[in-house]
């Protein structure tokens, strides 16, 4: 492991920004996905006991035939749901990029010390104690989430630092735990 303390110096690329933000979104839909079932369950449940309930349904080809017509159109409301998810993205990706390009320093520095995690850019400079970290790992980048009141993630891939194993050891070896993507 690193001395500390001990800073990484990244600079802006709109490649894997973009890549990160949205492998990012597909990882959380994924692990959306059985609630979204969930609620299709419970709602067709509820459906089913209802329409019961009113003796509309005359034969079970009935009940099946609504239900098919209602998981489809809850499949296509997700999906455009999913969409407009995208289209925000790619949204705010472009101004964050545009603002990026029209500084002249495009660097984040990370800085490692006992007591806490330092991000710096050129909009904001923070501080946060271990205790409020947590890191998720995959393939090749790391998550690391700040806990305040709302959560905030950084993304970190191997090919962005040099310094990368040196990163992971430390957040590691100073962060409290490491945590699974929540649902929400």
């Amino acid at each position: 492991m690193k001395k500390l303390p001990f800073q990484v110096k990244i600079d802006f690329n709109e490649q894997i920004i973009r890549s990160q933000q949205i492998k990012y979104l597909k990882r959380l839909w994924i692990k959306r996905l059985p609630e979204y079932i969930q609620y299709l369950l419970l709602l067709i449940g509820c459906i089913y006991m209802l329409e019961d309930f009113r003796g509309r349904f005359y034969t079970i080809l009935d009940y099946f035939n609504f239900i098919k017509s209602y998981i489809i159109l809850y499949v296509l409301i997700l999906l455009s749901f999913y969409i407009y998810q995208r289209i925000h993205l790619n949204v705010q990706l472009k101004k964050l990029i545009e603002d990026a390009q029209m500084q002249h320093e495009n660097q984040t520095i990370i800085e490692f010390a006992e007591e806490y995690l330092r991000l710096k850019t050129s909009d904001y400079d923070l501080k946060y104690n271990w205790n409020l970290i947590t890191y998720h790992l995959q393939k090749n980048s790391i998550i690391i989430r700040i806990n305040m009141n709302s959560p905030f993630d950084y993304l970190l891939n191997r090919e962005e630092t040099l310094h990368y194993d040196a990163v992971v050891d430390i957040i590691k070896s100073k962060s409290k735990l490491k945590y699974k993507l929540s649902k929400r």
